[in-house]
């Protein structure tokens, strides 16, 4: 299991695609766990999301389900659309 927290934050274009490329290789034999705030970089590289709002876990299912379910067609979209759905039930 390898933990990352924001693993591209800092860097530039290059090293963002070379993390990527190297996130994507381990995640084939091993389990990779990512926070992170970069939208983008969830639905291009994780095959699961957990969405946590408030310490509550609100979703948790792959970014394209998440997307189908939220009807919306980028998983930013969907986590928008999930934490002020959230925040409104609060």
């Amino acid at each position: 299991v390898l933990l990352l927290d924001e693993p591209t934050t800092g860097l530039d274009p290059h090293q963002i695609i070379q993390m990527r490329s190297l996130i994507k290789t381990m995640s084939k034999e091993k389990t990779i766990i990512i926070s992170t705030h970069i939208m983008h970089e969830v639905q291009e590289l994780c095959s699961k999301v957990v969405v946590l709002d408030n310490g509550t876990v609100i979703a948790s299912e792959s970014p394209a389900n998440i997307c189908n379910k939220t009807k919306t067609t980028s998983f930013e979209k969907a986590f928008i659309k999930l934490t002020s759905e959230a925040k409104n039930e609060r």
